[in-house]
Formats: C-alpha cells, sequence, structure tokens
C-alpha cells in the first residue's frame, strides 16, 4: 500500500527540492515531482553534442535558457512586440 504524502512540490529544481528537505525535516510526507529527466532545475548542466562535429561536444549550463527572458534581449523585444 502505497502512503498518501502530507504535501506534494511541484517542480524538483533548487528550490523546489529546498522547499521538499524543509517540509520533510518538519516530519511531512513529502512527494516531490518534476517533468524533466533530471532534478536541479536551473542548476544543471547538460552535454551536447554538436551534429557533425564527431567527438566534439560542449557543456551547456540550462540556465543560459532563461537568459532570453532578461529584459533587453531580443528574444524578449519580439515576445513583448507579438
Amino acid at each position: 500500500m502505497t502512503e498518501t504524502p502530507d504535501a506534494v512540490v511541484i517542480g524538483a529544481g533548487h528550490n523546489g527540492l529546498a522547499c521538499a528537505c524543509y517540509l520533510a525535516i518538519a516530519g511531512l510526507h513529502v512527494l516531490a515531482v518534476e517533468q524533466y529527466r533530471m532534478v536541479g532545475g536551473m542548476t544543471i548542466t547538460e552535454e551536447l553534442a554538436a551534429p557533425g562535429l564527431g567527438p566534439m561536444s560542449m557543456r551547456v549550463a540550462t540556465s543560459s535558457r532563461t537568459s532570453r527572458l532578461l529584459p533587453g534581449s531580443s528574444s524578449s523585444r519580439a515576445t513583448a512586440s507579438s
């Protein structure tokens, strides 16, 4: 039989994991769920293999995905004008 959690934390990024830890320390049974294949959110670094470069690859900080949301970026201007 599975135990019903006292709290469900949606998102297993830095803040979600910190929240889940504090709740667990307080004695609650916590379930943290993440839609991505790894936990850690914007703190993870992924290795990307570039097509046609063979064994060459690059490590990319996932947080670079959010740079397009910064004010003044070309993507944010394009989105705001749409």
